[in-house]
Protein backbone atom coordinates (compact mmCIF):
# COMPACT_ATOMS: atom_id res chain seq x y z
CA UNK A 1 0.00 0.00 0.00
CA UNK A 2 1.17 3.51 -0.81
CA UNK A 3 -0.49 6.81 -0.06
CA UNK A 4 -0.18 10.27 1.38
CA UNK A 5 -1.77 13.13 3.30
CA UNK A 6 -1.55 16.66 1.93
CA UNK A 7 -2.85 19.93 3.39
CA UNK A 8 -3.42 23.25 1.66
CA UNK A 9 -4.97 26.67 2.34
CA UNK A 10 -3.68 27.02 5.88
CA UNK A 11 -4.63 23.37 6.62
CA UNK A 12 -8.30 23.96 5.77
CA UNK A 13 -8.10 21.70 2.69
CA UNK A 14 -6.89 18.12 3.29
CA UNK A 15 -6.35 15.44 0.66
CA UNK A 16 -5.82 11.79 1.64
CA UNK A 17 -5.09 9.16 -0.98
CA UNK A 18 -3.95 5.55 -1.04
CA UNK A 19 -3.51 2.73 -3.55
CA UNK A 20 -3.25 -0.94 -2.61
CA UNK A 21 -2.41 -4.33 -4.08
CA UNK A 22 -3.11 -7.49 -2.04
CA UNK A 23 -2.06 -11.01 -2.99
CA UNK A 24 -3.81 -13.58 -0.79
CA UNK A 25 -2.68 -17.22 -0.80
CA UNK A 26 -4.31 -20.22 0.88
CA UNK A 27 -7.44 -18.13 1.27
CA UNK A 28 -10.43 -19.45 3.16
CA UNK A 29 -14.04 -18.46 2.59
CA UNK A 30 -17.25 -18.91 4.50
CA UNK A 31 -19.66 -20.77 2.20
CA UNK A 32 -23.16 -22.17 2.46
CA UNK A 33 -23.57 -25.96 2.09
CA UNK A 34 -25.73 -27.46 -0.63
CA UNK A 35 -28.82 -29.57 -0.10
CA UNK A 36 -30.99 -29.49 3.03
CA UNK A 37 -28.09 -28.67 5.35
CA UNK A 38 -28.20 -25.35 7.19
CA UNK A 39 -25.41 -23.24 8.69
CA UNK A 40 -22.04 -22.34 7.19
CA UNK A 41 -18.69 -24.00 6.60
CA UNK A 42 -15.16 -22.98 5.68
CA UNK A 43 -13.77 -23.67 2.22
CA UNK A 44 -10.26 -23.34 0.79
CA UNK A 45 -10.28 -20.83 -2.05
CA UNK A 46 -6.69 -20.97 -3.29
CA UNK A 47 -5.53 -17.48 -4.32
CA UNK A 48 -7.14 -14.08 -4.79
CA UNK A 49 -5.93 -10.65 -5.84
CA UNK A 50 -7.37 -7.35 -4.66
CA UNK A 51 -6.28 -3.97 -5.95
CA UNK A 52 -7.71 -0.50 -5.93
CA UNK A 53 -7.47 2.97 -4.48
CA UNK A 54 -9.26 5.39 -2.17
CA UNK A 55 -9.21 9.17 -1.99
CA UNK A 56 -10.75 11.69 0.40
CA UNK A 57 -10.96 15.46 0.03
CA UNK A 58 -12.01 17.55 3.03
CA UNK A 59 -12.68 21.28 3.41
CA UNK A 60 -12.72 22.36 7.05
CA UNK A 61 -14.49 25.39 8.48
CA UNK A 62 -12.15 28.12 9.63
CA UNK A 63 -14.07 28.88 12.80
CA UNK A 64 -15.24 26.06 15.08
CA UNK A 65 -18.40 28.05 15.87
CA UNK A 66 -19.57 28.87 12.34
CA UNK A 67 -19.05 28.07 8.67
CA UNK A 68 -19.13 25.28 6.10
CA UNK A 69 -17.27 21.97 6.04
CA UNK A 70 -17.42 19.46 3.16
CA UNK A 71 -16.01 15.93 2.82
CA UNK A 72 -15.97 13.78 -0.32
CA UNK A 73 -14.72 10.20 -0.61
CA UNK A 74 -14.40 7.64 -3.38
CA UNK A 75 -12.97 4.12 -3.37
CA UNK A 76 -12.52 1.49 -6.05
CA UNK A 77 -11.80 -2.19 -5.41
CA UNK A 78 -11.07 -4.85 -8.02
CA UNK A 79 -11.02 -8.14 -6.11
CA UNK A 80 -11.04 -11.48 -8.01
CA UNK A 81 -10.17 -15.11 -7.51
CA UNK A 82 -6.92 -16.13 -9.16
CA UNK A 83 -7.33 -19.79 -8.24
CA UNK A 84 -10.48 -21.35 -6.82
CA UNK A 85 -11.84 -24.75 -7.76
CA UNK A 86 -14.19 -26.43 -5.30
CA UNK A 87 -14.08 -29.75 -7.16
CA UNK A 88 -17.24 -28.99 -9.09
CA UNK A 89 -16.85 -25.43 -10.41
CA UNK A 90 -13.86 -23.31 -11.34
CA UNK A 91 -14.36 -19.76 -10.05
CA UNK A 92 -11.02 -18.34 -11.22
CA UNK A 93 -11.60 -14.86 -12.64
CA UNK A 94 -14.81 -14.29 -10.66
CA UNK A 95 -15.23 -11.41 -8.24
CA UNK A 96 -14.91 -12.01 -4.51
CA UNK A 97 -18.31 -11.95 -2.79
CA UNK A 98 -19.31 -9.18 -0.37
CA UNK A 99 -16.69 -6.76 -1.72
CA UNK A 100 -18.26 -3.59 -3.21
CA UNK A 101 -16.51 -2.45 -6.35
CA UNK A 102 -17.31 1.22 -5.76
CA UNK A 103 -17.88 3.19 -2.57
CA UNK A 104 -18.58 6.91 -2.55
CA UNK A 105 -19.81 9.56 -0.14
CA UNK A 106 -20.32 13.29 0.01
CA UNK A 107 -21.30 15.23 3.11
CA UNK A 108 -21.70 18.89 3.98
CA UNK A 109 -22.22 20.60 7.32
CA UNK A 110 -22.98 24.23 8.04
CA UNK A 111 -22.87 25.67 11.55
CA UNK A 112 -24.72 28.82 12.57
CA UNK A 113 -23.49 30.71 15.60
CA UNK A 114 -26.61 31.83 17.46
CA UNK A 115 -24.68 33.75 20.09
CA UNK A 116 -25.24 33.92 23.80
CA UNK A 117 -28.17 32.66 25.81
CA UNK A 118 -29.33 29.09 26.19
CA UNK A 119 -29.00 28.10 22.51
CA UNK A 120 -25.38 28.27 21.31
CA UNK A 121 -25.33 27.12 17.68
CA UNK A 122 -27.23 25.13 15.04
CA UNK A 123 -25.82 22.49 12.69
CA UNK A 124 -27.35 21.65 9.31
CA UNK A 125 -25.99 18.41 7.83
CA UNK A 126 -26.62 16.55 4.59
CA UNK A 127 -24.89 13.45 3.27
CA UNK A 128 -24.98 11.04 0.35
CA UNK A 129 -23.53 7.52 0.38
CA UNK A 130 -23.30 4.92 -2.35
CA UNK A 131 -21.92 1.40 -2.76
CA UNK A 132 -21.89 -1.35 -5.39
CA UNK A 133 -21.78 -3.50 -7.38
CA UNK A 134 -21.65 -6.31 -4.79
CA UNK A 135 -21.70 -10.01 -5.66
CA UNK A 136 -23.24 -12.32 -3.06
CA UNK A 137 -21.80 -15.67 -4.16
CA UNK A 138 -18.66 -17.16 -5.70
CA UNK A 139 -20.43 -17.90 -8.99
CA UNK A 140 -21.32 -14.19 -9.35
CA UNK A 141 -24.92 -15.09 -10.21
CA UNK A 142 -26.42 -13.02 -7.36
CA UNK A 143 -25.64 -9.34 -7.09
CA UNK A 144 -26.59 -5.95 -5.68
CA UNK A 145 -26.25 -3.10 -8.17
CA UNK A 146 -24.86 0.25 -7.14
CA UNK A 147 -27.25 2.04 -4.77
CA UNK A 148 -27.17 5.31 -2.86
CA UNK A 149 -28.85 6.92 0.12
CA UNK A 150 -29.51 10.52 1.13
CA UNK A 151 -29.53 11.62 4.76
CA UNK A 152 -29.94 14.94 6.58
CA UNK A 153 -30.12 16.29 10.10
CA UNK A 154 -30.67 19.45 12.13
CA UNK A 155 -28.95 19.70 15.51
CA UNK A 156 -29.56 22.32 18.18
CA UNK A 157 -26.68 22.80 20.62
CA UNK A 158 -27.53 24.37 23.95
CA UNK A 159 -25.38 24.98 26.97
CA UNK A 160 -25.47 21.44 28.41
CA UNK A 161 -27.57 19.46 25.96
CA UNK A 162 -28.05 18.91 22.23
CA UNK A 163 -31.13 17.78 20.31
CA UNK A 164 -31.01 16.36 16.80
CA UNK A 165 -33.75 15.61 14.27
CA UNK A 166 -32.47 13.35 11.53
CA UNK A 167 -33.67 11.48 8.49
CA UNK A 168 -31.89 8.56 6.85
CA UNK A 169 -32.44 7.05 3.42
CA UNK A 170 -34.75 9.93 2.59
CA UNK A 171 -35.10 8.70 -1.00
CA UNK A 172 -36.40 5.38 0.39
CA UNK A 173 -33.92 3.40 -1.71
CA UNK A 174 -34.58 -0.34 -1.82
CA UNK A 175 -31.37 -2.37 -1.47
CA UNK A 176 -29.87 -5.46 0.14
CA UNK A 177 -27.15 -5.48 2.77
CA UNK A 178 -26.55 -9.21 3.22
CA UNK A 179 -27.28 -12.60 1.66
CA UNK A 180 -27.24 -16.14 2.98
CA UNK A 181 -28.46 -19.55 1.89
CA UNK A 182 -30.17 -22.17 4.02
CA UNK A 183 -31.71 -25.50 2.96
CA UNK A 184 -31.59 -24.56 -0.76
CA UNK A 185 -33.40 -21.25 -0.07
CA UNK A 186 -31.88 -17.82 -0.71
CA UNK A 187 -32.43 -15.09 1.89
CA UNK A 188 -31.67 -11.39 1.55
CA UNK A 189 -31.47 -8.77 4.26
CA UNK A 190 -33.15 -5.54 3.15
CA UNK A 191 -31.55 -2.22 3.96
CA UNK A 192 -33.49 0.05 6.27
CA UNK A 193 -36.16 2.19 4.57
CA UNK A 194 -36.69 5.92 5.05
CA UNK A 195 -36.45 6.79 8.76
CA UNK A 196 -37.03 9.99 10.67
CA UNK A 197 -36.42 10.04 14.39
CA UNK A 198 -34.88 11.80 17.38
CA UNK A 199 -31.45 10.87 18.65
CA UNK A 200 -30.33 10.30 22.22
CA UNK A 201 -28.67 13.23 23.93
CA UNK A 202 -27.46 13.68 27.47
CA UNK A 203 -25.47 15.74 29.92
CA UNK A 204 -23.99 14.87 33.29
CA UNK A 205 -27.43 14.91 34.94
CA UNK A 206 -29.97 13.46 32.56
CA UNK A 207 -30.41 11.31 29.43
CA UNK A 208 -33.37 11.80 27.09
CA UNK A 209 -34.92 9.50 24.49
CA UNK A 210 -37.61 10.98 22.23
CA UNK A 211 -39.38 8.68 19.76
CA UNK A 212 -40.70 10.01 16.48
CA UNK A 213 -44.27 9.24 17.49
CA UNK A 214 -47.03 7.24 15.84
CA UNK A 215 -47.33 8.42 12.25
CA UNK A 216 -50.54 8.46 10.25
CA UNK A 217 -51.06 5.21 8.38
CA UNK A 218 -48.71 3.24 10.60
CA UNK A 219 -50.01 0.15 12.37
CA UNK A 220 -50.45 1.01 16.04
CA UNK A 221 -49.67 -2.56 17.14
CA UNK A 222 -46.37 -2.52 15.25
CA UNK A 223 -45.39 0.84 16.71
CA UNK A 224 -46.28 -0.26 20.24
CA UNK A 225 -44.31 -3.50 19.81
CA UNK A 226 -41.18 -1.60 18.74
CA UNK A 227 -41.46 0.78 21.70
CA UNK A 228 -41.93 -2.09 24.16
CA UNK A 229 -38.96 -3.95 22.71
CA UNK A 230 -36.77 -0.85 23.06
CA UNK A 231 -37.79 -0.28 26.68
CA UNK A 232 -37.27 -3.95 27.52
CA UNK A 233 -33.76 -3.90 26.05
CA UNK A 234 -32.89 -0.88 28.18
CA UNK A 235 -34.32 -2.41 31.35
CA UNK A 236 -32.47 -5.69 30.79
CA UNK A 237 -29.12 -3.90 30.78
CA UNK A 238 -27.01 -4.62 33.84
CA UNK A 239 -25.99 -0.96 33.99
CA UNK A 240 -28.74 0.95 35.81
CA UNK A 241 -27.68 4.14 34.01
CA UNK A 242 -29.07 2.62 30.82
CA UNK A 243 -32.51 2.04 32.37
CA UNK A 244 -35.55 4.19 31.64
CA UNK A 245 -36.96 5.63 34.86
CA UNK A 246 -39.72 7.91 33.57
CA UNK A 247 -41.97 7.84 30.51
CA UNK A 248 -44.36 10.57 29.40
CA UNK A 249 -46.69 10.98 26.44
CA UNK A 250 -47.64 13.94 24.28
CA UNK A 251 -51.12 13.56 22.78
CA UNK A 252 -52.37 15.78 19.95
CA UNK A 253 -55.69 17.15 21.20
CA UNK A 254 -57.21 18.06 17.84
CA UNK A 255 -56.26 14.86 16.05
CA UNK A 256 -57.77 11.43 15.76
CA UNK A 257 -54.83 9.52 17.23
Amino acid sequence: EVGGHLEFADKRLRWDFAAFWIECRDQQLTVFPDGLTTGRMMSNAGRSRSKGFETTLEWRRRDAHRGLSVVGNYGYTHAKFVEFNDGVNDYAGNYLPYAPQHTASLSASYRFDVGGGFLRHIDLDASWQGAGKIYWNEANTLEQDFYSQLSASVTLHARNVSLSLWGRNLTDTDFYTFYFKSMTNNFYNHGKPCRIDFDRYENEDIRLWDSRGLELGEAEADFRSKMQEFVSDCQDDMNVDEHIHLVWYLIQGNGAR
